[in-house]
């Protein structure tokens, strides 16, 4: 088999009932020359036995124990043997083009190191499917930052020379590792992009009342908190500080209201 062009790099932790996404829109993808390491984070319900279970020799399964969420993507990433790195979430899809679309963007584009995409949101707490059409050159995007993420990080491709140079992901545990990495690949020169096709499927899945509530109240502070870096150390228009207060009080809004907030006045693309 050809040397692989590209790794795809995907975590799990106790995945058992998300076999029927990431997998298989992987296996399925037009671009073939491809390897797909799956890291298992520890899993107890039966994943890696699962995962153990695939004979498709593109897959590389690592049981690496229990390292958490952004440890063992770090710990992933300096097992890749290749210079281009697509993530992979494992209870989301990649529809059948993305890796030849963004692999052609990423050869055609050298400057840029950190390619997302429009992608199908599906949002389980508000009962809410739509696309999110997002910036796609890279002032738009830094501007973007101000009042919200300018990428979904399951569809992300990015060089691993670059984000190894930044100090890959940060260990916090926000789920905002992928915006704080933008952030330092900006600060420090890199050029980032983002391509017009839809590429996969998102899901942001429900949790009890009390989790989800604590959860986002405190993943908007965290938000809030980057956009503030975002403006002050890039070339982002200061007035845009607005966006980042709005959040203070975001989390109180009702989701129809949100809904406007997001498209009418952030301009977030939903359709």
């Amino acid at each position: 088999m050809t040397s692989p062009k590209i790794t795809v790099l995907c975590t799990v932790y106790n995945g058992i009932k998300y076999f029927d996404r990431a997998i298989p829109s992987i296996l399925s993808q037009t671009y073939e020359n491809f390897e797909f390491l799956i890291i298992n984070d520890g899993s107890d319900d039966g994943t890696l036995e699962k995962l153990l279970e695939i004979e498709d020799p593109r897959v590389k399964i690592i049981d690496a124990g229990r390292l958490g969420r952004i440890k063992a993507m770090n710990f992933g990433i300096s097992l890749v043997k290749t210079e281009l790195i697509a993530v992979q979430d494992f209870d989301d899809v990649s529809f059948p083009d993305r890796l030849k679309i963004q692999s052609d963007f990423m050869m055609k584009n050298s400057e840029v190191v950190w390619c997302g995409g429009a992608y199908i949101n599906k949002n389980e707490s508000r009962n809410e499917t739509y696309t999110v059409n997002l910036p796609l050159v890279h002032n738009q995007i830094v501007n973007h930052m101000a009042h919200s993420i300018p990428f979904a990080h399951t569809l992300i491709m990015f060089r691993k020379s670059a984000v190894q140079s930044v100090g890959l992901y940060e260990d916090i545990s926000d789920s905002l590792e992928d915006f704080r990495l933008a952030l330092r690949l900006v600060q420090n020169g890199f050029k980032l992009g983002n391509v017009k096709d839809v590429l996969g499927v998102h899901h942001a899945h429900s949790e009890s009342f009390w989790n989800s509530t604590i959860k986002y109240k405190n993943r908007q502070n965290s938000i809030r908190k980057l956009q503030f870096e975002a403006i002050k150390t890039l070339d982002i228009p200061k007035w845009k500080v607005i966006y980042p207060i709005g959040r203070l009080f975001y989390h109180k809004f009702p989701d129809k209201l949100k809904k406007i907030i997001r498209t009418k006045i952030v301009g977030v693309n939903e359709s």
